[in-house]
């Protein structure tokens, strides 16, 4: 069984808080919802914030079963995305321009520990941190396009902004881009699995990228929340305080 150590989801500078941490019986999970750059409010009707949140309660009333992550998942997905479409027979283009998110999911269940990631969340244990590097080398683009266009002009114009954010969204699932987590169920496909014994996990740390950025490893996470709380500084890049979220679990 997963016993919750400690737990915070702390907002950035953005409407809505698009993290939600999580947990019920032997899951917990964090979801980061991604900025919404095509207003995907004026389109289906409802927030990235909105739609993560309802993704996290559908999670609890399906994890306490024993089926696959992947397809609790997907069930979840499906299950939150057909209150909004009549139907998911559409292009990857489309979902695109519709709520995305990245999530890490992990549960205790006899013997094993497993996690089912997509996207940059993270799990720290032992020492080790594993994610999903596919979607660095977009991220990596985005900051450098910004840092030009920054090394240009006093300040980053937030339509440049937005449309280098819309360009690399757009490439969301697509053969010649990187996978996330989107309100199409085939989306869940595409992330990382992974099993560890047991006897080989003691404590363990859930983090979105926006708290990751800023741990430090020397402090507790009730200091590193403290510090993340009380820095207000806007990041100049992206324009914006990331959310920050963190689960610390043990297992008993």
């Amino acid at each position: 069984m997963i016993k919750i150590k400690y737990i915070e989801s702390i907002k950035g500078t953005s409407k809505e808080n698009e993290d939600v941490v999580s947990f019920n019986d032997n899951c917990c999970w964090i979801i980061d919802g991604a900025t919404d750059v095509f207003d995907s409010t004026s389109q289906i009707g409802i927030t990235v914030s909105k739609y993560v949140n309802e993704l996290s309660n559908e999670l609890r009333l399906l994890c306490n079963n024993q089926k696959n992550l992947d397809v609790i998942m997907t069930q979840a997905v499906s299950n939150v995305t057909s209150k909004y479409l009549k139907s998911i027979d559409f292009s990857e283009e489309f979902f695109a321009k519709l709520p995305t998110f990245s999530f890490i999911i992990c549960r205790q269940l006899g013997y094993k520990f497993e996690y089912l990631l997509l996207g940059d969340c993270y799990l720290i244990l032992n020492g080790k941190t594993i994610t999903d590097k596919r979607i660095t080398e977009f991220s990596k683009n985005n900051q450098l396009k910004l840092l030009n266009s920054l090394s240009v002009n006093t300040n980053i114009d937030s339509k440049d902004r937005l449309a280098i954010f819309r360009e690399t969204r757009l490439k969301a699932n697509q053969s010649n881009g990187y996978p996330i987590g989107s309100m199409s169920p085939k989306s869940i496909s595409y992330a990382k699995k992974g099993i560890i014994p047991i006897n080989e996990v003691k404590t363990f740390m859930l983090m979105t990228d926006g708290y990751f950025n800023s741990y430090n490893s020397s402090k507790s996470l009730v200091e590193n929340s403290r510090s993340i709380i009380s820095n207000n500084q806007i990041d100049i890049i992206y324009g914006k305080k990331d959310d920050a979220s963190v689960l610390e679990g043990i297992l008993i």
